[in-house]
Parts: structure tokens; sequence; C-alpha cells
């Protein structure tokens, strides 16, 4: 209990050294009967409890950073639970297809899990070969089968083979007017938690100057 307590420590404090960098504000715990917003995305489960929330506006855009846990109650799960580290970022436009971009680092529990909470998601994985011959070994696509149209106004071989070299750790969710990036794990340092910030805000960029925009609502949202 000592041992878990001295790491719950160690862990805000990496928060709050990221916060004080990053010009954010540290909010610490969130409650689901909190006013704040839960936020949902592909980690979220009924049983997550986030921490360390960090929130902010950076080049114009409302983020929140936090740590998340959970306690897998829908598929069999030998470790029981996983933690995350989570990018939440509004973006200025809306009506982006639902996808999620997986880097292959996850166990077959996260992906059976996956399915189960997004029934209407598919892996479509082979698809990424139609932007960039190498994608589809360094990343997992779910997305609606009747969104697939949409992937070539997000996607091509340039930001495929950028995120192939920058975002081989993170994953990647879109979902309407949200972008998230996670990480599986805690981070070690606040120095790691402000490289993903950086990553994280370069793709919030990037998806937004490229699409114009994946979907009729999208384009007319900016």
């Amino acid at each position: 209990m000592l041992k878990t307590i001295r790491n719950h420590h160690k862990l805000s404090n990496r928060f709050k050294e990221f916060c004080e960098d990053s010009e954010l504000v540290y909010f610490g715990d969130i409650q689901s009967d909190d006013s704040a917003r839960i936020y949902r995305g592909s980690t979220f489960m009924p049983t997550s409890r986030d921490k360390n929330y960090c929130h902010g506006t950076i080049n114009d855009y409302d983020l929140t950073v936090f740590s998340r846990k959970n306690r897998n109650q829908e598929v069999p799960d030998p470790i029981g639970f996983s933690s995350w580290t989570v990018i939440a970022i509004h973006l200025k436009a809306e009506g982006f297809p639902h996808l999620v971009l997986n880097s292959k680092m996850h166990t077959d529990v996260f992906y059976k899990s996956l399915v189960v909470r997004f029934p209407t998601l598919r892996m479509a994985s082979a698809i990424l070969n139609q932007y960039n011959r190498s994608a589809s070994q360094y990343f997992d696509l779910f997305i609606k089968p009747d969104l697939n149209v949409y992937l070539s106004q997000i996607l091509d071989d340039e930001l495929l083979q950028q995120l192939i070299m920058r975002f081989s750790r993170y994953d990647v969710e879109l979902d309407d007017n949200m972008l998230y990036v996670f990480k599986e794990g805690e981070p070690k340092t606040a120095r790691e938690l402000k490289n993903m910030l950086a990553e994280a805000l370069w793709l919030a960029e990037k998806i937004e100057n490229r699409a114009y925009y994946a979907s009729p609502v999208a384009a007319h949202s900016v």
C-alpha cells in the first residue's frame, strides 16, 4: 500500500512539472460526478479512473492531458487492469469519421475489448497499403466500413511515412471533433509527456490542414 501511494505521488509530480513547463493548469483527479468533461475514446471503460488532469489552450487548441487506469471486465484478462497516458485535443473542425490507428504494441485483450465496446468498427489495416506500402506493418486501422471513402482525405503516403517515424509508440483516435493520442503505460518523466504533447499538436494541425475536410460537415465548420 505504501509503495502504491509513493508511486501515485511520483506520477502526480511528473504531471505537475509537465503542466508548469507547458503552461497548463493541473486539476488532479476527476471523478465521474464532477462538472469537468469526462473524456471517452477507445480507452474509456465504465471502470476507468482518470487522474492528473492537465488542461489549457496551446496553439488555439483546447486540450487535456491525463492518466487513466482501467479494470477490464469485458473480456478475460490475465493482468486484470491497464494504464494509459491520454491527450485529448478539440479540433477546430468537426465531422471527422471515427477511426482508431493502433501501433501494434497491444495484447489480444486490447483488440478483443475494442471490438466489444465498438462493434461497428472493423479492422481495415490492409487499406493502409493503398497509401503507404509499409504502413500496415506498423499500424492496425479500425474504422466503420462505410467511412473508408473518407480515408483518402485524411491519410496519404507522406503523412503515413511521418507517422511511422514519429508515432511508433503512440496510438491515434479520431472521432468527430476530437483527436486522441494515447500510449499504454505511465510516463517516466515530465519530458516524455512534453514530447508526446508536441507530437499530438503536430498531428492535429496536419489532420486539419490536409483533410479539407474528411466529410461535408467538417468542410464547413472552420
